[in-house]
């Protein structure tokens, strides 16, 4: 299982929904499969592909020249870390 209840119950929290035990149980397995999925993805070599796009980034040649820091995060659900780019406004 990609998910645990207990990383479920915890985004249930968050988000403040309540759910049935149908609800809880069919969107518990969706959650895994979507999750399951991008674990899949992650296998992907990609390293031979150029970048085309990069939501909410800009890729123009000042991009890396504004950038002021990077911070990890740990991601509360999947525990993945995140790498946070900081740049100036």
């Amino acid at each position: 299982m990609a998910i645990t209840t207990t990383q479920f119950d915890r985004l249930l929290e968050m988000t403040m929904l309540s759910l049935d035990d149908q609800q809880y149980e069919m969107y518990l397995r969706q959650m895994d499969q979507i999750i399951g999925y991008m674990d899949t993805l992650k296998q992907v070599d990609t390293t031979s592909v150029s970048t085309t796009f990069a939501a909410g980034v800009s890729l123009d040649r000042d991009y890396h020249a504004n950038t002021i820091g990077l911070s990890s995060v740990q991601h509360p659900i999947t525990g993945n870390m995140l790498q946070i780019k900081f740049k100036r406004g």
